[in-house]
Formats: structure tokens, sequence, C-alpha cells
């Protein structure tokens, strides 16, 4: 029922909530105390906006954690044989045999994604600079420096030329993770984001894109339940301003220059244009504002072909088309319907085009939301 939730064409995604949160609730009702399902517990309320309480399970399974940790280190007789030595991987120990395992790193990180939504970005910051640090093993350390650079971004305590440079100094933290071999999908996707993430001049816009990427605006969504319209309003302001002061993108189609004519400055600016014109649009989608929505994503699908030539990283067409998808088949029109197939069949295909960041994500996203729609039509 979770998963069916995060689905954002899903008509019942309130529903879902509601019966994931029954389930998990029963689950810790029935087996008291056990420290995954209390984790899963912390991810069913987060995405119904209830983020205070989230991180008051979080901080009360830590000690527990820790504990089980301290018990992994001591004991001798739990075998490593299909565990990698370095992650600290334990949580239930039971007459020396493994019951559960969960990743205590993942759970700090979870903790510092909870401030990170809820703009503690100095907490965020606190548990987030030792999972970067070099001598930590985690195993999405370049998913870590990103949200940290987010992080430094926003926050405001720090002068603008401190936040540059914090900002720029993790970037630069995601590259050193790149010749490890151990390096995984997630961290390898992101890593085609970090040239157009080092031109940017608006820094602030890897937040709005993190928040986006990983499914985090939705816990604002009135669309899951508990959501806050105002919370999604005041973003779009931000978004507009950045629309605003940018080069003109609007209806019409960009000319694609020659590789030689266009500037570093005048490719990093449209490409913060695109993306903010992305995020836009989901928020809107978010809104339930399905047409607004469509008409900003359809800027960026109509330029793909200067994305595709121009762009580091051309991720936001095919997102933008699966974004435009979610919102004709939200609609419920069986004419919608079709479009919708149309739009999450091309954004299936980009990749035969270019490669691109959360493309695996993406083909999650759009083969689910094919085999709804055959479904349905069945």
């Amino acid at each position: 029922h979770l998963l069916l939730s995060q689905r954002e064409y899903n008509q019942n995604v309130k529903e879902e909530m509601e019966i994931a949160n029954r389930v998990i609730q029963q689950s810790c009702k029935d087996d008291p105390g056990v420290i995954l399902t209390e984790w899963v517990k912390s991810h069913v309320i987060r995405r119904q906006s209830r983020l205070k309480e989230a991180m008051a399970i979080l901080d009360r399974l830590t000690p527990a954690v820790q504990n089980e940790v301290n018990l992994y280190n001591d004991a001798e007789k739990i075998s490593m044989q299909n565990e990698p030595s370095e992650n600290n991987i334990i949580v239930e120990v039971s007459d020396g045999n493994v019951s559960r395992k969960v990743n205590s790193y993942r759970l700090e990180f979870d903790r510092a994604m909870l401030h990170f939504v809820s703009f503690d970005f100095q907490n965020a910051i606190r548990y987030l600079e030792p999972l970067t640090a070099t001598e930590s093993s985690f195993n999405a350390k370049v998913l870590a420096c990103m949200v940290l650079a987010a992080c430094y971004a926003m926050d405001s305590s720090l002068s603008e030329t401190v936040r540059i440079e914090r900002y720029t100094s993790a970037l630069r933290s995601m590259e050193t993770v790149n010749n490890d071999k151990r390096i995984h999908r997630m961290d390898k996707s992101i890593l085609m984001k970090y040239e157009a993430l080092t031109m940017r001049s608006e820094k602030d816009l890897i937040f709005f894109e993190a928040l986006y990427i990983f499914g985090h605006m939705k816990a604002y969504s009135p669309l899951s339940g508990m959501g806050s319209v105002s919370w999604l309003q005041q973003r779009l302001q931000r978004l507009d301003a950045i629309l605003e002061t940018g080069k003109a993108f609007g209806s019409e189609v960009l000319e694609v220059p020659k590789p030689a004519e266009i500037s570093d400055e005048d490719k990093s600016g449209y490409e913060s244009l695109f993306v903010a014109t992305l995020v836009k649009g989901a928020i809107l989608n978010l809104l339930d504002k399905t047409e607004d929505a469509k008409s900003e994503l359809q800027k960026i699908v109509n330029n793909q072909e200067y994305a595709l030539k121009v762009f580091h990283d051309p991720y936001t067409v095919p997102w933008a088309c699966y974004e435009i998808g979610v919102g004709l088949m939200r609609n419920g029109d069986e004419k919608d319907q079709e479009n919708a197939k149309t739009y999450f069949a091309d954004a299936r295909k980009f990749s035969k085009k270019r490669d691109y960041s959360f493309s695996h994500m993406l083909e999650y996203k759009c083969t689910g939301a094919l085999q709804d729609l055959k479904d349905t039509k069945e």
C-alpha cells in the first residue's frame, strides 16, 4: 500500500496511505518493540506529512540501533559471509542469530532527510557531515553529498560567501567517490549532474530538485491527505522568481545553437530554467492544477532538441513527459489516458537518445503507469 501510494497518477493515494498506516499500526501492536517495524512506520507517517511524529520514532530508535551495532561489533558468533564488513549492518540479535537487518547509516540518513524536508538545515547538516566524511563507508555517499550541498545552499545562518564555499566543497566530495568500485546505481546517476550543479548560479535550485526527485515534495501535497497548499504555493513563488530573472523561455521553440556558439553561462542559465519549470509543473500537479502543469511542462518537451544537444544532463525532458502523463492519467478521461500512454512511452524511449540522471527511477515509474493503464483498459 505504501508503494501504491507513491504512484503520482493514482486517484486513491489518500486511501492507500490510510490503509498503509492501519496495517503498520497493527503490526506495531501485534509485535511491539521490533525496530524494523517501527522504522517502516516512520516512512509511512512521514508521507502523510506527519514529520515531527516520524522524527520522534527515529529519535527513539537510535539508542536501540546503536546498542545492537555495539553488540554486533563484540559478537564473534555472527557471520559476515553475506554482508560487506564495512557497513555495520545489525538490528536484532537473539542467541547469537541475526533475525532482522538494517543499516545504521541509513537510520542517520533518514534523520537527516526529515530535518531537510522540515527546513531544519543545520540539524540536517549535523547528521550528513559524518556520512560524507572520508572515513565513512556509507554506501550512498554521493547522495549524501548532494543533499549536504543543498543544505548549505539553503542555510540562512551562513553568509553568502560561506554558503557558496561549502556548497562547492560538498559537490567536490562527490567526485572523490567516483573511483570507488562499490559505487551504487543511484550515486552513479547523481554524478551525471555534477557539471550542471557546479556551473549553476541559482544554488538553492538543488534543494527543489532533491525534494522532487526523491519524492519528498509529495509530503506537502493535499493529495496525500495532510499536505499544505500554502507550503507548495510558497515554493512556486521562489521558482517563479528564478524563471522571471532568467532568459526568455516561453512556448516558443528555442533555437539550437552550434556547440561553439554557446557559452557555459548560457548553457547553465537555460538548464536552470528547465529544472525550475519541471519542478513548478510537478508542484502544480500536486495542487491538482493539471492543465496549468501541462502548459508549463510542455515548454520543456517542445525544446527537447535543445536539451539533448546542449545540456550535460537532459533529464528534465523525460521527467516532464512523465509528469504530463501523470496529469492526463489523473483526469480519468479515456482520450486523456491514451495521450498519457504516449507521454509515458516517450519518457521511456528517451534513454535511447541520451543517457540521463535518475533514468532507472523513471523507468520504474513509467513501467508501472503503463501497466496500470493496460489493466484499466482490460
